[in-house]
């Protein structure tokens, strides 16, 4: 239905009439006063919209002209191909970032393994060079095996160590002879010169007295170990003083033994001595003795020393 005044069309559903009533309408216009049914209808759009068979024209609210949409699409189109490059090339940084991985973990187990292969090698290299060490020493006091060292005899000058020995020995029960004896020396730094009234103080330097036969040795600890209250009375001017015949050790060993019987007495050990070169201690009577060859079986056997005990005992 079209508007006399504007020319405009209207659709049924709008204007609210019946289509079956409708179609009973004439159709006037300027050109004519009279129409046929059919040519109303004809005229007519009985749906929502415009006029039957016309296109809507392109208004100005149209959201864009069809050069722009085509410029859009092709931008799209464009903006699409990149981002599927971008996406070629972040799964090709991602297969080699992959492979680079795998290489750096493969190469990193390598690595671990050679290490701890090295670790495994330094550590029984360590064992070897310990049981070495201990073999070594073990030797160096079998070389002393018949070497005896005599503790308390005062030195004066000009003194005869041979005839000292052989007098003390006889002390002890045991007749020894020239004969018998390797050599006989002090040990030792030698003490300097002080006045004859510290000489009572004075600490003497040990004689070493070295036998031609390991029984002869043994035979003489037995005799002074059976024997109390030996003294250098007889032997030396002066006054009369303990005297004691020990084994022979190394210089490590002397060390150790020194630091043994130290340790021995800050933990209440009753027994610390010296048997064919080794160093023993026992706790009390009854108790099984225990054989000290380094430093760090004395910590473990024993027990550290007492100052670093004090000092872990501080920290808090």
């Amino acid at each position: 239905m079209e508007c006399k005044k504007c020319a405009k069309s209207y659709d049924l559903m709008c204007i609210n009439i019946p289509k079956e009533k409708f179609k009973t309408f004439t159709h006037t216009g300027p050109s004519s006063t009279a129409a046929s049914k059919d040519d109303v209808s004809g005229n007519i759009n009985i749906t929502r919209g415009g006029k039957p068979g016309v296109k809507p024209k392109t208004t100005r609210e149209d959201p864009m002209p069809n050069t722009e949409l085509g410029t859009l699409i092709v931008e799209l189109r464009q903006l699409r191909h990149e981002v599927t490059e971008v996406k070629k090339q972040n799964n090709e940084i991602k297969n080699q970032m992959s492979l680079i991985s795998e290489n750096l973990s493969h190469n990193l187990h390598e690595y671990s393994k050679k290490l701890q292969n090295a670790e495994e090698e330094i550590v029984a290299l360590k064992s070897t060079l310990g049981q070495l060490q201990l073999k070594l020493a073990a030797q160096d006091q079998d070389h002393l095996k018949n070497d005896l060292e005599i503790l308390g005899i005062a030195e004066q000058a000009n003194e005869n160590l041979h005839q000292i020995v052989i007098t003390a020995s006889r002390k002890v029960g045991v007749q020894l002879a020239e004969t018998d004896i390797e050599d006989v020396m002090r040990v030792g730094s030698k003490i300097s010169k002080q006045p004859k009234s510290s000489a009572s103080t004075r600490v003497s330097r040990p004689i070493v007295l070295k036998l031609l036969r390991r029984r002869k040795a043994e035979e003489l600890l037995r005799a002074a170990k059976s024997r109390r209250n030996l003294t250098s009375e007889n032997l030396v001017d002066g006054h009369p003083a303990p005297i004691f015949f020990n084994e022979r050790l190394t210089r490590e060993n002397r060390q150790l033994f020194r630091e043994a019987r130290k340790r021995t007495k800050e933990y209440g050990f009753q027994y610390c001595w010296i048997k064919n070169g080794g160093i023993l201690v026992r706790k009390a009577d009854g108790k099984p003795a225990k054989r000290i060859y380094t430093n760090e079986e004395l910590d473990e056997k024993v027990g550290p020393p007492k100052h670093l005990v004090n000092d872990e005992d501080r920290i808090p």
